[in-house]
């Protein structure tokens, strides 16, 4: 797995991370992060993207999720959810397709379980 947002060999636009845009309390701020990253996935030549992360961080400890997650409180992150899929735009805006990420077993970890 790689992230172009990460390279700073890329430049696009950095965002912190989704936590952080979670943070905000503004689920337009989760629309202009999926509009963005699905835009530069398309110009990148990019056709997945497997974002974004859609579980709640029910553990502070788990260093997987994490700020990958928008929020620890599902109220503030399904609507974060909606709208930075709603930014992608779909297939027809961005040519790219997303698929959201949840992995309800790993949020209990506190170690990072998908390293063997």
């Amino acid at each position: 797995m790689a992230r172009i947002g990460n390279n700073e060999n890329f430049q696009v636009e950095k965002f912190e991370s989704m936590g952080a845009i979670g943070a905000t309390g503004d689920p337009q701020n989760a629309y202009h992060c999926g509009n963005t990253i699905g835009t530069y996935l398309k110009k990148y030549g990019f056709d997945i993207d497997f974002a974004p992360v859609a579980d709640v961080n029910t553990n502070p400890e788990n260093i997987v999720i994490g700020a990958r997650a928008f929020s620890d409180d599902p109220e503030v992150a399904a609507p974060m959810v909606v709208n930075y899929l709603q930014g992608r735009g779909g297939w027809q805006a961005h040519r790219t397709a997303h698929r959201p990420e949840c992995a309800p077993r790993i949020e209990t970890e506190k170690a990072n379980t998908t390293i063997k």
